[in-house]
This record gives C-alpha cells, sequence and structure tokens, in this order.
C-alpha cells in the first residue's frame, strides 16, 4: 500500500468561533486592562510632571552657577545697619561687617521729624 500523500505538522492562524464563556472572559479581561492603562498613564503624567519639574530646578542652579562665573560675584545677604544721619538729614544702609555704604537717600520730613521726638525722650546729663 502506497501512501498518497506526507504529512508534516504545522501551525496556522486561523477564525475560531467563542463561545460564551469565552466572549464574558475576554470582556472582563478588556475592562481590567482599560483601568489598568489609565493607571499606567496617570502615573506617567505624574512621573513625567516630577522630572520636568527636577530638570527645571537643574537649569535654574546651571543659571545662578553661569552668572557667578560670568559676573564673578554671589548674591547674598548680609547682615547691616540703617543708619539715620540727621545733621545731614540723609538715611543709609551699611554693610555690618566691613562698613561699606550700599544705599542712601534723603530723610523724609517725617523720618526728620523723629530726631525731634528721640531727642526729647532722651535723659539729659542734669536730668539724672
Amino acid at each position: 500500500m502506497s501512501k498518497q500523500f506526507r504529512a508534516e505538522k504545522t501551525v496556522r492562524v486561523v477564525p475560531v468561533p467563542l463561545g460564551p464563556k469565552e466572549v464574558g472572559e475576554a470582556i472582563l479581561r478588556t475592562s481590567t486592562d482599560e483601568k489598568e492603562k489609565a493607571k499606567l498613564e496617570d502615573e506617567l503624567r505624574s512621573v513625567t510632571g516630577q522630572y520636568r519639574n527636577r530638570i527645571r530646578a537643574k537649569e535654574e542652579a546651571i543659571q545662578l552657577d553661569r552668572r557667578k562665573v560670568i559676573e564673578q560675584v554671589e548674591y547674598r545677604e548680609v547682615p547691616c545697619e540703617k543708619r539715620y544721619y540727621y545733621t545731614a538729614k540723609k538715611i543709609r544702609i551699611v554693610r555690618a561687617d566691613n562698613g561699606e555704604q550700599l544705599e542712601e537717600w534723603d530723610m523724609t520730613a517725617e523720618e526728620a521729624q523723629l530726631e525731634i521726638e528721640l531727642a526729647g525722650a532722651l535723659p539729659t546729663a542734669g536730668g539724672r
């Protein structure tokens, strides 16, 4: 008896009708997958925002350092004194650490009036 054909095992993708149970399972998986996808998208937006903020902070730090290199100075808060020079009718801002004058402006009439009020409040040498 001779064979009329030779058979080899193979696989093909073909449409196969699903039963009601299989359709229900697919619906449930789809719903679960959509919820998980939405959660992942929310996480992505959150992480993207966090990285965006970190990048922005680095850009600001780079800009500050570039300014230091170019200007060769750094802006810092330093202790100062606000000095009232009543005879000259001037107010000056002076650094407390080295005495450098940073600002100067004319007293207003109100500020000049303060001298008179303070002079009346101070004890005199004969008043002791």
